[in-house]
């Protein structure tokens, strides 16, 4: 479908009003967006009414997409951070990083500051099994169902 005929991708996208971040999530496959869904109505050169998803739908859509992309990426930031911890007390036990240098000593006391109240609590329910701390690995399943459950709420909340 080529972007001036009526049902093109490009049209349907600007009669939606859709962002690029927007189409990308779409693409990615983090969240429906209306883009994937069909406007209804016709009238501009596109072949749909002006403005695709008409009323309150519309607004929902503008106001909580940003909020519910902006939760998703922090998780996933949060995500990365714990592996990014766990990798970095390994090569630090390994003595593969000196933390006699003052970056990896940054570093290192940056990533504990972040994770450490999350791992402490976990570690107040499941005490490390002969001397293996599995924390890590709760979080990061907590992690993903709140994904799942924010990825399921927004379809929710928007109809889709």
């Amino acid at each position: 479908m080529s972007a001036g005929k009526p049902g093109g991708r490009v049209c349907r996208e600007r009669a939606l009003g859709v962002s690029r971040l927007a189409r990308r999530a779409a693409k990615m496959g983090i969240f429906r967006t209306p883009a994937t869904q069909p406007a209804l109505g016709t009238g501009n050169r596109c072949g749909y009414k002006q403005g695709g998803v008409t009323g309150s739908k519309s607004m929902s859509y503008v106001i909580l997409h940003p909020l519910f992309l902006l939760i998703y990426y922090l998780l996933e930031l949060a995500t990365l951070v714990v592996i990014a911890s766990v990798v970095v007390s390994w090569l630090v036990a390994f003595g593969i990083l000196n933390m006699s240098n003052p970056t990896v000593r940054q570093i290192v006391r940056a990533l504990d500051a972040i994770t450490e109240p999350m791992f402490r609590q976990v570690r107040r329910i499941i005490p490390p099994i002969g001397g293996l701390d599995i924390s890590p690995v709760f979080i990061l399943i907590a992690i993903y169902v709140l994904q799942v459950f924010v990825e399921d709420l927004y379809g929710y909340l928007l109809g889709l």
